[in-house]
This record gives C-alpha cells, sequence and structure tokens, in this order.
C-alpha cells in the first residue's frame, strides 16, 4: 500500500514483484533476480536458483549494453531468454 495526498493505492503481490525485479534489472543486481523469478512464479518454488543467476546474467548484461530501454533489440532478448527456458525448469505463470 502507497499513501498520497488523496489517494491510497493498492498493490498485490504481482505487481510488487515486478517493481522489485525492474529495480534488480536496472541496478544489475543480478543476484536477486532468480528470487524474483521465483517471486513472479516464473520458477517453481524451492528451486535453486544459482545455475540459472549466471544466464540471465549474460542475457541481461547484454541487453542492457546498449544505454537503456531505447537500445534493447526485445526480439534479441525474447529469443536468449527461450533459449534459458529450455536448459531450466522456467514456466509461464497461471
Amino acid at each position: 500500500m502507497i499513501k498520497t495526498t488523496n489517494y491510497i493505492l493498492f498493490f498485490n503481490d504481482s505487481v510488487i514483484g515486478m517493481i522489485e525485479a525492474i529495480a534488480h534489472l536496472l541496478n544489475r543486481d543480478y543476484t536477486e533476480i532468480g528470487q524474483d523469478f521465483i517471486n513472479l512464479d516464473f520458477i517453481p518454488k524451492g528451486t535453486d536458483t544459482a545455475p540459472i543467476v549466471p544466464a540471465l546474467t549474460k542475457v541481461f548484461d547484454v541487453a542492457l549494453a546498449g544505454g537503456g530501454a531505447k537500445s534493447i533489440n526485445f526480439q534479441e532478448l525474447a529469443a536468449d531468454l527461450a533459449e534459458i527456458t529450455f536448459e531450466y525448469p522456467f514456466r509461464i505463470p497461471p
């Protein structure tokens, strides 16, 4: 919940999880990305993310290497992430 002058905004866990994941990506705090993916239900709870984090780090470093969101090639990012989903236990959340 966030209180503003005249409004109270309620965010569900998915929204908060997405905000946290974006913050971790922007700060390149990749050690937290594995847990973010668990919190967002992209990776099953109880999964050891230690082997996944280096693969995600490589993909996101390449995607973020050009100076921000304007330079991200989303087709390449999606293709790289798709490859990882075949190697590790990723799923589409309900």
